[in-house]
């Protein structure tokens, strides 16, 4: 548990500015707002949202994990440069392909 704090800590740090954010956007009176709260009635603007969010995600960890991974893990023998490139190429691959 001891080394946790750190990613609890973080988790709810953020959880907690986020709330707050939403609380000072609801209460304060600007002609331009950041994030107009009237949007989140809006199912589908939000179901937009909430499925580009989780596509940046994949995106990003099939873009700079991926290869990073892949570059620690595999390329301890010989050939295996040639191995963890075509490893590479997989993510992008998939991503044209969708």
């Amino acid at each position: 548990m001891v080394q946790n704090r750190h990613v609890i800590g973080t988790l709810i740090t953020g959880i907690v500015c986020l709330i707050a954010f939403v609380i000072w956007e609801l209460k304060t009176t600007n002609k331009e707002p950041l994030v107009p709260m009237h949007l989140f009635k809006n199912t589908g603007w939000v179901a937009s949202v909430l499925l580009l969010a989780l596509g940046a995600s994949v995106y990003y960890a099939m873009a700079i994990i991926w290869p990073s991974m892949v570059a620690v893990l595999y390329t301890n023998d010989g050939g295996a440069s040639m191995y963890s490139g075509w490893l590479n190429c997989i993510s992008g691959t998939l991503i044209v392909a969708g």
